[in-house]
């Protein structure tokens, strides 16, 4: 694949200038040369000092490697604090290691959105120790990864207003979920773009159901056929189907957990390119985490069940 050479190119340039600048995406998409103007992913540049250091591809894999396996501590931590059962807690993080959209995801040589997962991860374990300062400061982090994973925030906001009903905390992470979004849309991104009143480019993947975020939204309250059409696609549908079927469709059993993954998830289902729904690359990646959350917080249901079988 090219995003190796891709990112490799802009971790290279940010530690020789500490500008992002890509020259692939400048003959692509003309006026992109500084990278911020495509996707917004500072995050990258925590990799710069390492790469200084060693300046190799190798030095990208090895360190996404240790980053992302590294999920697994804030996995164990949140699933002994939902269930306390240290078995249980090495049980998630051994079938987490296992899950093939988690396999695939790290194998897929380089991309920012993977690093949502363990930052996500240590953000609802913070969430679940009622942690405030590190829950933020991790949700903060995510949005720095690529941009649209604050409207995963903005969904989770929902999930705490509406389900926790912590109300002040749920509007806040609603507000800082849309809010940096839209400000990465609208002010970030075009600032960084040398084209004049160029567009954000992925909303081009999503001209059937309109060009901006507010006509999409537009068309989908007035011309829901439109919407449906798009979304209702077996391809897509199967590729969501495969993020929870190696988990035995347990996640399902807490819907209101899975409100978090409706943004993204419905994003991928709105797009024109297959691939923003496959289990099998990095795009879902903001998902994982809360398909996890949604299995620790079923659990306790499925053990019930079956001791409830067992004395009968």
């Amino acid at each position: 694949y090219a995003d190796l050479s891709h990112w490799v190119q802009i971790v290279k340039n940010i530690s020789a200038s500490w500008i992002p600048e890509s020259l692939n995406a400048n003959f692509i998409f003309p006026g992109t040369k500084n990278f911020f103007s495509i996707h917004f992913t500072p995050f990258i540049y925590i990799f710069a000092p390492f790469f200084t250091l060693f300046p190799s591809p190798e030095t990208l894999l090895l360190l996404q490697g240790i980053f992302m396996f590294s999920a697994g501590v804030p996995l164990y931590l949140l699933a002994r604090k939902i269930y306390e059962k240290r078995l249980f807690a090495l049980f998630i993080v051994t079938l987490f290691l296992w899950y093939p959209t988690f396999q695939y995801i790290t194998l897929y040589e380089f991309e920012m959105l993977r690093f949502s997962i363990p930052l996500l991860l240590w953000m609802l374990y913070f969430w679940e120790k009622k942690r405030l300062l590190p829950y933020f400061i991790f949700a903060f982090l995510a949005i720095l990864v690529r941009e649209e994973v604050g409207l995963t925030l903005l969904m989770f906001g929902v999930y705490i207003f509406f389900i926790e009903k912590k109300r002040i905390i749920g509007l806040i992470t609603s507000a800082l979920g849309v809010g940096s979004f839209f400000i990465i849309l609208e002010i970030l991104i075009p600032f960084f773009n040398s084209t004049e009143g160029a567009n954000y480019f992925p909303l081009s993947l999503f001209q059937k159901v309109g060009n901006t975020p507010l006509e999409i939204l537009h068309n989908i309250l007035i011309q829901p056929e439109l919407f449906f059409s798009t979304v209702l696609n077996s391809v897509k549908l199967a590729n969501i189907g495969m993020l929870f079927i190696p988990l035995l469709l347990i996640p399902v059993f807490s819907p209101m957990v899975l409100l978090s993954i409706l943004a993204n998830l419905g994003t991928g289902l709105m797009s024109d390119a297959p691939e923003h729904t496959s289990y099998m690359l990095y795009y879902i990646a903001p998902s994982v985490p809360f398909i996890f959350y949604a299995f620790i917080k079923t659990w306790p249901k499925v053990v019930r069940q079956f001791d409830e079988q067992g004395a009968m």
